[in-house]
């Protein structure tokens, strides 16, 4: 089964695009289930959750990968979706094995910086993760869990 669109835990409980007030740090905590027996193609799409606007700034992520892949093929990347994405990290092999993602100091000084040009996003976008390159393993018989969490403020 290919994955197609698959959106966290938070488009569903409505927290998807939760509001922060100017000068505020807010962190949410969100999963993304992975059907059985998914493979996963570069037209693939991972919805974790919307920043709202305006001058909302990207501050920090972790993300908990479980075995995604049996092969060696499967890599990731993390992009938002302005009209020019912003790629965060890209074809991270993590998801191959399980593993971590986080905020490194070569990308924490970054985020900020990154986020639509040190301006902060004008209006909501999407955080998503999207293979960077596909896989023709699948993740096998049981439902996989990507756990995450990501940090935000409004300047």
């Amino acid at each position: 089964m290919a994955a197609g669109t698959i959106t966290s835990n938070l488009y569903a409980s409505g927290q998807q695009a939760a509001s922060v007030y100017p000068g505020t740090f807010k962190k949410v905590v969100g999963s993304i289930v992975i059907p059985a027996n998914t493979s996963f193609a570069t037209t693939d799409i991972l919805k974790m959750c919307q920043f709202p606007g305006p001058a909302t700034f990207f501050d920090d992520f972790i993300i908990d990968l479980p075995a995604l892949d049996g092969g060696s093929g499967l890599t990731w990347s993390m992009v938002d979706t302005l009209a020019s994405p912003t790629t965060f990290f890209t074809a991270n092999t993590t998801g191959q094995a399980a593993g971590w993602i986080a905020t490194t100091a070569s990308t924490h000084g970054t985020l900020g910086a990154n986020t639509n040009g040190g301006t902060g996003y004008a209006s909501g976008i999407e955080l998503r993760l999207v293979p960077s390159h596909a896989s023709t393993s699948t993740t096998g018989a049981a439902a996989l869990t990507i756990y995450f969490e990501v940090g935000y403020h409004n300047g």
